[in-house]
């Protein structure tokens, strides 16, 4: 007997093989005027700065940009993911930065089920008196706000010169 594996099936395993997407990878742009490099082998240095002055400051002593990177994300990236993507690009020296850009707000309603009990208390005609209890509830419609701070995130990578 033979089973057919339907492409839905195998969703999950893809999605597991394949791995999260890099967003340095993702945003990147090569200098035209160069040819591509061999992988670097050695330790790349990171160097922190604000943003705004990432791809304004002067490359490194006897290095040449050799392409940057920039995205806007909610979820902070990997600097091991950075350094990754620049030893397959070649790069000797990473200058990298964020800044805030902006929130964001997003309402969903989740259902709030209460339950209630209520006692009624009945006199019939002749006098008697009946208690009556309730167990009833109800659903509300709760407003639930995610906020998220969203950042710029960029990135610049340098080798050194032939």
């Amino acid at each position: 007997m033979t089973r057919a594996v339907t492409p839905l099936a195998l969703f999950p395993l893809l999605a597991l093989l394949s791995g999260c997407v890099n967003s340095w990878q993702s945003g990147y742009v090569a200098s035209s005027s160069l040819a591509p490099a061999a992988p670097a082998s050695g330790p790349i240095e990171l160097r922190g700065m604000p943003a705004e002055d990432v791809l304004k400051a002067p490359p490194p002593d006897g290095c040449e940009r050799i392409g940057y990177s920039e995205f806007v994300s909610s979820a902070g990236p990997e600097l091991d993911r950075l350094q990754e993507f620049g030893q397959k690009l070649g790069a000797t020296t990473i200058y990298w930065g964020r800044t805030f850009a902006q929130l964001s707000q997003e309402t969903d309603y989740r259902a709030d089920y209460y339950p209630s009990t209520s006692t009624t208390t009945i006199t019939s005609p002749d006098g008697s008196k009946t208690t009556v209890h309730t167990n009833d509830g109800g659903t509300q419609y709760v407003p639930h706000v995610r906020t998220d701070a969203w950042y710029r995130y960029v990135a610049a990578f340098y080798r050194k010169r032939p």
